[in-house]
């Protein structure tokens, strides 16, 4: 019984690792992607926020 739970458990640790691991890459790519210039205004923007200036 613990041993069908452990490998369970692994296996879904397995799954959560991978869909961050693809997550992540979806992320980067789309950054990646995107000319330097429209993230850095999104980022100005982001920290225009959080700062209160815009």
């Amino acid at each position: 019984m613990k041993n069908s739970q452990a490998k369970k458990a692994q296996a879904v640790a397995e799954y959560v690792l991978i869909l961050s691991v693809v997550l992540v890459a979806l992320i980067a790519s789309a950054f990646i992607a995107k000319s330097r210039g429209a993230f850095n205004t999104a980022f100005d923007t982001a920290a225009g926020k959080i700062t209160g200036n815009r």
